[in-house]
């Protein structure tokens, strides 16, 4: 089974007024860290952009796909993933923020021996009474998907079918909206 890792990385960082995926998390961005941890798990790994579309192209070394409409919120993205995965003959695609520098190889290969183990359509994590990125949808979601509009994930998608939710890994699943959030998370390294 063929998997795509997608990075989501298209919106303005309004809240921060930086790049949150270019941030210093130990001695690397939180970029890449993703692609190294996604690289692990995953047979391909992209990046949807969008406002920052020039600095990720030049910066990172994984295929940088621009998503034009990414104004209209991480829907487009997640549509422009979708797309790209059904291009290239994917079973499955990873979602994937751009700003939750916990996430490990370990979760990424949870998600998705859950989705062949149990035999569900969807899987992601469970935070805070809901699911919670990252995700890892099969193929037979990929029509309900493009569907998704405005400033929403995925949520939606995996309540309406057939999901698997992985407990117990709250303290992984945190991201960085605003300066604190990130003064919180690289506290450790100061």
């Amino acid at each position: 089974m063929k998997v795509l890792a997608s990075i989501l990385a298209g919106g303005f960082c309004t809240r921060f007024s930086y790049p949150k995926f270019l941030t210093l998390y130990g001695n690397r961005t939180l970029i890449e860290i993703l692609i190294e941890e996604a690289s692990y798990a995953f047979d391909q790994v992209i990046i949807v952009s969008g406002h920052y579309h020039r600095l990720l192209k030049i910066y990172t070394k994984v295929p940088v796909i621009y998503n034009r409409d990414y104004p209209k919120g991480m829907a487009s993205s997640i549509r422009t993933t979708v797309k790209f995965a059904k291009e290239h003959n994917f079973d499955a695609l990873c979602i994937l923020p751009s700003d939750m520098p916990y996430i490990n190889k370990k979760m990424l290969f949870l998600l998705k021996e859950y989705l062949y183990r149990e035999k569900v359509e969807g899987v992601s994590f469970w935070y805070k009474d809901r699911p919670s990125p990252p995700a890892i949808f099969s193929h037979t979601l990929f029509d309900e998907l493009l569907k998704l509009d405005g400033d929403k994930g995925a949520r939606a998608v995996l309540k309406n079918s057939k999901s698997f939710y992985i407990q117990g890994y709250e303290d992984y699943l945190i991201d960085i909206d605003t300066l604190d959030n990130y003064i919180d998370v690289i506290t450790p390294f100061i």
